[in-house]
């Protein structure tokens, strides 16, 4: 069979072109049975492997490289995000005490309700106070303890238990609201791109419950963009949905984004108008009521009390803040500070749960959370942990007072001065290897002769080489400036879009199988495919289009430089000047083989 050699509409490209049709006839009617559409979209997805096994043998002769996304990956990995580096925590010995830190905390009864490391509460909400957190304001010393909970399980837990409290009350407030014809749906609004893990929580927590996520649009830069904000509320207004919630990180993940006061205050002041007009609503629907019947009627009176109890009284009854500060002292340059909605005033902070750990400034292993919040958010948390885990983890505990509190501000300053100067450092490499070093403005001279010198020892390579390989940088990928705060760094790769590859995939045993770029999903693969672990842009809440991931830069130098190595290993491969002849199948006559049909 002869084979001939097409340059593809894309330069630098070469696909290989070749008649290769299965017997297999594919009928329209086919994709409306599911039964039939699996039997012969196997039987196809078998003629094809067939026909691409052979032309792969014929190509692999010739001395050509196929292109194959694999499935599993077991080599080093960019994405190793679990919190920053480990280094100048040796003074952490100084906050352990055995006849405490390794010991259950005795409870305390503070206004009736049962706590535990009262002192540790203390200490942090007395620091707080003094940073301007109003959620303490005309609270005495004594009662801070109403206002702070520990969760182990580190910020996940603390935001899985904050949102598993705003979902149990919302269900209860509308299941009486049902019974009384006043029945809404409900909505947490996000604003995306966010962290990943959060939205699967929510995603998982929602699910078969009458509560949607809302994604918010942001700006390039990281800023939440205030008209899709006020433009998202109206639409759940007129749709007759209750804003239950809203989430988002500050500084942010993954653009590394700081919201500052100004910023903050104009987003609370858009929420907390929207709060007022809910309550505004409740008490006209319930004013609309049969007021005979309510006066008559027992059960119906006790279901309007209890209603009007949990709308007003109680925060959780209308829309909770939930501001996650995680990455809070990561501040790359030092020119902004985030601010909290728990700082704007005392009616935000008593609508906002906010959360703050220790995971990112290099302690994840001690899985310790952190909320400030009004009590009645919080209220229950101690208990149910007192019947499932006895109490919060002592010596995490410990740290969190440490870190939060001012027992060690000497300590933690110079830690998290490191830490930035570190992350900063590795932001500017990340900046130079898809810039190119006259292009990385973060770098000094010396700086830049210094990379040049560190990647070549560690990738053995000639200094003129890693010089060369360095000033080429990646031009058909691009970063953004930045980041502001953190360790992560996003890569935009719409170069790619549609580019052709060829992916194999678990149900198909005889070989590769036609597919193109179209989404964030197949661009995953396509970095693993080149050892690069990476997370994509839907996983972050964006749209399946969005050409996206995001990389992790708390990693070694060595890996630092084997992610840049292989970056361009893939841009050699799309865009070189020898590119790889990839095999083409792709074909408008039968299916694309693919997890899900387009």
């Amino acid at each position: 069979m002869s084979i001939e050699l097409l340059r593809d509409s894309y330069d630098g490209q070469i696909r290989l072109d070749f008649d290769g049709t299965p017997q297999t006839v594919w009928n329209d009617a086919d994709l409306q049975d599911e039964t039939t559409f699996k039997e012969k979209m196997k039987v196809i997805t078998d003629e094809i492997g067939k026909l691409a096994i052979e032309r792969e043998k014929q190509l692999i002769e010739q001395g050509l490289r196929i292109f194959n996304v694999k499935e599993i990956n077991d080599t080093t990995s960019i994405e190793a995000d679990y919190g920053a580096p480990a280094i100048g925590l040796h003074f952490m010995h100084s906050l352990v005490q055995p006849e405490r830190s390794y010991r259950y905390e005795p409870t305390e009864n503070i206004e009736g309700v049962t706590q535990t490391h009262v002192n540790q509460s203390r200490l942090i909400g007395r620091s707080l106070k003094a940073q301007g957190y109003k959620i303490f304001n005309g609270q005495r010393n004594e009662t801070y303890p109403s206002q702070i909970h520990f969760s182990n399980g580190g910020v996940t837990r603390a935001f899985d238990n904050i949102l598993g409290n705003i979902v149990s009350e919302f269900e209860v407030t509308q299941n009486i609201k049902t019974e009384l014809g006043l029945k809404q749906s409900g909505a947490i609004l996000v604003p995306v791109p966010t962290y990943g893990l959060f939205l699967y929580h929510l995603e998982q927590t929602l699910e078969d419950k009458d509560i949607t996520i809302i994604p918010v649009r942001r700006h390039d830069n990281g800023a939440v963009d205030q008209t899709s904000l006020e433009m998202n509320i109206a639409q759940c207004r007129e749709n007759n949905i209750r804003i239950i919630g809203y989430y988002d990180c500050n500084p942010q993940n993954p653009t590394g984004y700081i919201r500052e006061r100004e910023e903050t205050e104009k987003i609370a002041k858009i929420l907390m108008k929207e709060r007022a007009r809910q309550t505004r609503a409740d008490i006209n629907a319930l004013n609309d009521l049969d007021r005979e019947e309510i006066k008559n009627c027992p059960e119906t009176n006790k279901k309007v009390v209890r209603l009007l109890t949990s709308l007003l009284d109680k925060p959780q009854g209308n829309l909770i803040i939930i501001d996650d500060m995680a990455y809070e002292g990561l501040e790359l340059t030092g020119k902004k500070k985030p601010y909290s909605f728990g700082q704007v005033s005392t009616e935000v902070a008593q609508q906002t749960a906010i959360l703050k750990g220790i995971s990112k400034i290099g302690m994840p292993g001690i899985r310790i959370g952190l909320t400030i919040a009004h009590p009645e958010l919080i209220e229950n948390l101690t208990e149910k942990q007192l019947f499932t885990e006895f109490t919060a983890n002592s010596l995490g505990v410990d740290i969190l007072a440490a870190r939060f509190g001012s027992t060690h501000k000497k300590e933690f300053r110079n830690h998290l001065k490191r830490l930035r100067r570190i992350h900063a450092q590795k932001a500017a490499y990340i900046q130079a290897f898809f810039r190119g070093l006259d292009n990385a403005e973060d770098l000094s001279e010396f700086q830049k002769s210094q990379l040049i010198k560190k990647y070549a020892r560690t990738a053995n390579i000639p200094v003129t080489t890693a010089k060369e390989r360095l000033h080429s940088g990646l031009p058909n990928f691009r970063v953004p400036d930045g980041p502001e705060c953190g360790f992560f760094q996003r890569v935009y790769c719409d170069a790619l879009q549609g580019r052709l590859i060829t992916v194999k995939f678990q149900q198909n045993t005889h070989g590769p199988v036609p597919y193109r770029i179209y989404d964030s999903n197949d661009l995953y693969w396509v970095f693993k495919s080149f050892n690069i672990k990476t997370i994509p842009a839907s996983w972050q809440g964006m749209p399946d289009n969005s050409l996206m991931v995001r990389i992790s830069t708390s990693v070694s130098d060595e890996n630092l430089f084997k992610f840049f190595d292989n970056m361009r290993e893939m841009h050699e491969y799309f865009w070189g000047d020898k590119p790889q002849v990839q095999l083409d199948l792709f074909r408008d006559k039968y299916p694309t083989l693919t997890p899900k049909i387009r």
